[in-house]
């Protein structure tokens, strides 16, 4: 078995001994899955209020947006990009418990939902908006992209079990005996 001091000893450089400094393949592969989550969460919040907001659309033939019409699904993107947006200004996105908090997600949903009632309100050139339809949204909205998060976090929490996902743990401490 060769130890630290062996190895100083040796005639192998000694640059690269320190444990506690990351290689430039480990930073690069933890910061490789930190956008992946990242792009995974949002992709899902995505669609999951994409998907809210279709399906009472098709179901009752009422727009659930009605200033977004047929020819024009870039500003039904639009709509979907300030969902996003009201989310990550939340702090949703950030690695930790902020992205299970499952309630902030709800509230956060719920008042940019309550932005584009206050809006439709507001435009007078739009035809009225059902209300069953725009609160079928809200509710499916809010189902789909808990769904996806938590579909997420239990696969993250599993992969972490398995040992999959982990970063190297180095313990440092002083050697038996030492006097130091």
């Amino acid at each position: 078995m060769t130890f630290i001091t062996d190895i100083q000893k040796s005639s192998l450089p000694t640059d690269n001994l320190d444990l506690r400094a990351p290689s430039t393949a480990q930073l690069r592969k933890r910061i490789g899955a930190f956008w992946l989550r990242q792009a995974v969460l949002i992709s899902l919040d995505g669609v999951g209020l994409f998907l809210g907001s279709k399906i009472p659309e098709v179901l009752t033939n009422n727009p659930v947006y009605p200033w977004v019409k047929d020819e024009s699904p870039s500003l039904l993107f639009a709509i979907l990009g300030i969902h996003l947006g009201f989310i990550a200004l939340q702090g949703l996105y950030a690695s930790g418990k902020n992205r299970g908090d499952y309630l902030k997600l709800v509230k956060t949903i719920s008042l940019s939902y309550l932005l584009f009632f206050v809006l439709n309100f507001l435009n007078e050139s739009t035809s009225s908006l059902s209300g069953s339809t725009f609160v079928v949204s809200w509710l499916l909205s809010i189902s789909f992209t808990c769904i996806g998060r938590f579909a997420v976090d239990t696969t993250v929490k599993r992969f972490r079990k398995q040992g999959v996902i982990t970063c190297p743990t180095y313990i440092i401490s002083k050697g038996i005996g030492s006097d130091e």
